[in-house]
């Protein structure tokens, strides 16, 4: 009787088990580079496996002011949306913020005057 009992876990376990799931790929690295000067100022690439691309340079301007520098950050994403469609933004971040441009950026909309 025990043993009747003992098969009949091990066929309900075996039978519980996930069938055929399937296994996400893991993205992995296929280059990287980067470069910096003593000042702070660098370059930066990117490329994985599942066509990310990321490229990113930050060089030192005189803030607005002109009494000292800061770090404009300048560069670009791209990747393909889970739709198959190409996407690429390209971005400034600079004191007055961070300015996005591309495709899925939205555009701001413009208000019109009041009509009376």
């Amino acid at each position: 009787m025990s043993l009747l009992i003992v098969l009949l876990c091990v066929l309900g376990a075996v039978m519980a088990r996930p069938q055929g799931l399937a296994t996400k790929q893991v993205p992995y690295l296929i280059s990287r580079t980067y470069q910096s000067d003593d000042a702070g100022q660098f370059a930066s690439s990117y490329q994985s496996s599942d066509s990310q691309v990321i490229h990113q340079v930050g060089k030192l301007a005189p803030n607005q002011k002109k009494d000292g520098l800061v770090l404009l950050l300048e560069g670009s994403y791209a990747y393909t949306s889970p739709e198959g469609v190409p996407v690429v933004v390209k971005y400034v971040a600079d004191e007055t913020g961070y300015h996005p441009t591309g495709d899925i950026i939205p555009k701001p909309v413009v208000a019109l005057p009041p009509t009376f």
